[in-house]
């Protein structure tokens, strides 16, 4: 979400919860459903698990492990997945070894699965699944930026195989491969939830581009895939007045499918008083569901330079230069 600033804060703290509820909707761009980057997270906020992100997060998946006597399992639906997997999220190239307890050191996880290991597991265990499945659906990198590559997937292409996952997964992004880009039923990696929360406007050609426009009182836009993506791959900014804002929809609608529009957030931005270097920031909020219901699990604030690269194409993410803050609940009465 965008950065909530100290007058921003300031002025919703003692607002009543409705009206703060539609004033963070407003400042929302995203909605992940996917854990991943366990490591990357923990360690923007500390070396040794002491912030609130890494109790909560280890909390949880011990509450979990108790609560139906079963450890947890990642699992890749995918080679590419599970290669990519190995080398961003623990640091191993191929042919490395990586041990049960390195997972779990990492990532917090008691295994983690290949669609190859998984399958013979499964096949050594009398088709039986002794773990709760935190599954990875999400396309690899290299079908993110090419939506026409074909990834072969072995798991959930196979009815029998898909069921089983289902049985024992944590997480409900398990869609059959078959239903294409469009399908309603599609729910991994999908953005169609935007529209539901009058965040977002969906678009199938240009003259509902024009009325998306319309709808945000012709601010800048940013277009992205409704479906199929994640990060910023397929992501368009603009106005509807541009004509080449206008092409590059076309030709995203082409290329990925349906698209969804809403009025392009400006970064938050800090001043350095030491050195005058200003920074555009953004806050990542993370939630978890326990016995009580969703708990806000912490987050941390990520701050880019206004000059870099990143920055000035509008990308906040985690790069060399990013520098990261933690986000706790404060105190009643702080303001």
């Amino acid at each position: 979400m965008v950065g909530l600033t100290d007058k921003i804060l300031e002025s919703l703290a003692y607002q009543k919860l409705e009206h703060v509820a539609e004033a963070l909707r407003s400042k929302i761009f995203e909605i992940e459903n996917s854990w991943a980057a366990y490591q990357v997270h923990a360690r923007a906020l500390d070396q040794d698990g002491s912030s609130l992100y890494s109790q909560k997060t280890k909390a949880m998946l011990h509450n979990l492990r108790n609560r139906f006597q079963k450890p947890i399992a990642l699992l890749a639906v995918t080679d590419e997945k599970y290669a990519a997997m190995r080398e961003s999220e623990f640091n191993k190239t191929d042919g490395e070894p990586l041990s049960d307890g390195e997972v779990f050191h990492i990532s917090g996880f008691d295994k983690f699965f290949s669609p190859v290991e998984f399958c013979q597991y499964i096949a050594d265990n009398g088709d039986m699944c002794d773990y709760l499945l935190y599954v990875r659906a999400s396309h690899p990198v290299p079908k993110l930026r090419n939506p026409d590559i074909v990834i072969e997937q072995p798991l959930l292409s196979n009815p029998k195989m898909r069921q089983l996952i289902k049985a024992h997964t944590l997480t409900i992004n398990i869609d059959d491969p078959a239903w294409a880009v469009g399908d309603s039923r599609r729910i991994n990696d999908t953005k169609l939830y935007l529209c539901e929360m009058r965040m977002a406007s969906p678009v199938n050609a240009e003259e509902e581009l024009e009325l998306a426009s319309n709808n945000f009182d012709n601010r800048r836009l940013r277009a992205k895939p409704a479906q199929g993506s994640y990060g910023c791959y397929g992501h368009v900014s603009g106005y509807f007045s541009d004509r080449e804002f206008r092409y590059e929809v076309r030709r995203g609608l082409r290329k990925w499918g349906r698209y969804l529009v809403q009025p392009e957030h400006e970064a938050s931005t800090v001043t350095n008083t030491i050195d005058g270097r200003e920074y555009a920031f953004m806050d990542r909020i993370f939630c978890g569901m326990t016995k009580k219901g969703p708990e806000f699990f912490g987050g941390h604030r990520l701050f880019l330079p206004r000059d870099s690269l990143e920055a000035r194409k509008g990308r906040l993410h985690i790069v060399d230069e990013t520098i990261f803050s933690e986000i706790v609940p404060v105190t009643s009465g702080q303001f």
